[in-house]
């Protein structure tokens, strides 16, 4: 209920009738303006005493229900910047204890790293491939690509700041996004002699990225996000050093422009940009139920603790007042005998006594399905199966694994964009640093004019995981016989590398089997094969083997891989 305004005292009351005798207009816009200033004086003191009763309650690291302003989480009228600058911290310290404390939040994050990331993305240059007509790049080109390439396995060996390699700058940045809901990634030079090109990058801790002390309320910077006259990000302030660091406490802050002036980033920033010029964590949403979960696993293991508890009585003919003193009973303020009774105690009682041994149940059998749909619930709230979080797949039959696999692997797909996005900015960075240093030979007038065709390069991912993988191949052959996949696509997504060098790397094997007369124990799958001429019958045409046009081994085989 909304708190009445101080009432005014004699002096002021007396001011009042004063001006109201003189001026009634005057009077009522005096007393207009000392309610107005009395509601925003109130305002005020409940925007300060909003944090301090959500910490001193527990609520900013339990639920927004145990708060005391729970209705605040519900509707905010607040522009989104403002709302996440009211509430992303307390969101962070939220997150950051239930993957302290709590396994699913864990496993959600370290597991989506796993499957987001993997060992990294490469990349295979493809100059002039587009361009070309046959869909073979010329001799220049070729020898293009072959350069890039081959230095580009160098560098992402050692691009980090510290030596990091790519696949590991990929997980940090990854695992920023699953505890902050954002990644800043800076990009450099340093000269390193172990590389052939100077770029070096360097994962920014999302925490680091502040409004600077000498800046507060400047409408110009959003949480340490430089913002022009129409509200675009176009640079950020990082502190020199973390701010809960307890050995360098620096309290100086670098700006960092997000474009250099060629177009290329300097910092790349990635987030959800409809929400805000800052990202949130998603999890922050469902840490109320791995709260919940915790309190009942808590109170079932208290209840079974006391059931464990027992207290014997051992009937004599002891009377009232012997009895009593036998246990230590003691009288209280209403004239009625008590006594404590501690595990393991014998009491001694009279006749009329008896006493019922408690034994431990075990967990009732609301238990697992209550702890069961509190887990279902967390996994909603970030976007995941329980099944995949909680790593509980009993009961679940191979259709409902494979849907449920499906739709993590489109999640997935969806945050490998992001990681694939900052991989292209980065090599395009080192196509730049290789035409400047000689590497490549590539006019840099015509690269400067037009360089989006020296860009020109495919993202390779890591190996696909899948939930049958011999079946899911069979029917990627079926498909790449049937020309609706590249078979290159296939290898690239089986092992992660360039198709020309899996491609190159089985021509290899197979003439070192041949070398040694192993040829003949090659799998079929794969060769190339010869059709056979169709029949005047004019039916489909017969492979090598076939017997007939309508029933044969080779044919059922096949129909039965396309199922």
């Amino acid at each position: 209920m909304p708190e009445e305004p101080k009432q005014p005292g004699y002096l002021a009351r007396f001011s009042d009738w004063f001006v109201d005798s003189i001026s009634p207009q005057r009077g009522n816009r005096r007393k207009a303006e000392r309610l107005r200033r009395a509601r925003f004086e109130r305002d005020i003191e409940d925007i300060r005493r909003r944090p301090r009763d959500q910490f001193s309650g527990a609520g900013g690291h339990q639920s927004a229900e145990h708060s005391r302003d729970a209705a605040s989480w519900l509707k905010s009228n607040l522009s989104p910047d403002s709302a996440l600058e009211e509430d992303r911290e307390e969101m962070c310290e939220r997150v950051d204890s239930a993957v302290k404390n709590y396994e699913h939040a864990t496993n959600y994050v370290e597991g989506g790293i796993t499957r987001v990331v993997g060992w990294g993305m490469t990349v295979e240059p493809e100059i002039g491939l587009a361009e070309a007509e046959d869909g073979e790049p010329t001799a220049t080109e070729a020898e293009q690509n072959r350069t890039l390439r081959t230095n580009w396995e160098i560098v992402a060996e050692r691009i980090g700041k510290n030596g990091e390699e790519l696949w590991q700058i990929q997980q940090k940045l990854q695992g920023d996004w699953y505890l902050r809901g954002e990644w800043f990634l800076l990009i450099g030079d340093e000269y390193d002699p172990l590389s052939p090109v100077t770029i070096k990058v360097d994962v920014i801790d999302p925490d680091r990225v502040s409004t600077p002390d000498n800046m507060a309320g400047d409408r110009t910077v959003r949480m340490g996000i430089k913002v022009d006259a129409n509200g675009r990000p176009i640079g950020c302030y990082i502190r020199e050093s973390h701010p809960n660091d307890t050995l360098s406490i620096k309290f100086r802050w670098k700006y960092e422009p997000f474009i250099y002036p060629n177009g290329l980033p300097r910092v790349i920033h990635h987030h959800d940009w409809k929400r805000g010029v800052r990202g949130k964590p998603r999890m922050q949403v469902a840490v109320k139920r791995l709260k919940n979960s915790e309190e009942y696993d808590e109170a079932e293991l208290e209840r079974n603790f006391v059931a464990a508890c027992h207290v014997g009585v051992i009937n004599s003919e002891l009377d009232a007042d012997g009895a009593a003193a036998a246990t230590g009973a003691v009288v209280d303020a209403d004239g009625r005998r008590t006594s404590a009774m501690a595990p393991g105690r014998l009491l001694y009682g009279g006749l009329a006594d008896s006493v019922t041994f408690n034994n431990p149940s075990g967990p009732t059998a609301t238990f697992a399905p209550y702890m069961e749909h509190q887990g279902r619930q967390f996994a909603a709230g970030v976007g995941s199966a329980y099944e995949i979080i909680a790593g509980d797949w009993k009961g679940v039959s191979w259709s409902n694994g494979r849907l449920i696999w499906n739709v993590e692997d489109a999640a997935t797909t969806i945050l490998q964009l992001g990681q694939e996005c900052t991989v292209k900015w980065i090599y395009r960075h080192f196509v730049t640093r290789c035409i400047q240093a000689g590497l490549v030979d590539i006019d840099i007038i015509e690269y400067r004019s037009n360089p989006w065709p020296f860009w020109a390069a495919r993202l390779i991912y890591p190996p696909k995981q899948s939930v049958d993988p011999p079946r899911e191949d069979r029917n990627d052959m079926v498909n790449v016989e049937a020309g609706m996949v590249p078979g290159g696509d296939v290898a690239e997504r089986m092992n992660g590398k360039p198709a020309r060098e899996v491609l190159a790397a089985v021509a290899r094997y197979r003439r070192l089997r041949k070398q040694f007369g192993l040829e003949e124990h090659l799998p079929q799958m794969g060769r190339d094969q010869e059709l056979m001429p169709e029949p005047e019958t004019g039916g489909a045409p017969t492979q090598r083997g076939d017997k007939n046009q309508k029933s044969s081994d080779a044919n059922s085989e096949r129909q039965a891989v396309g199922v």
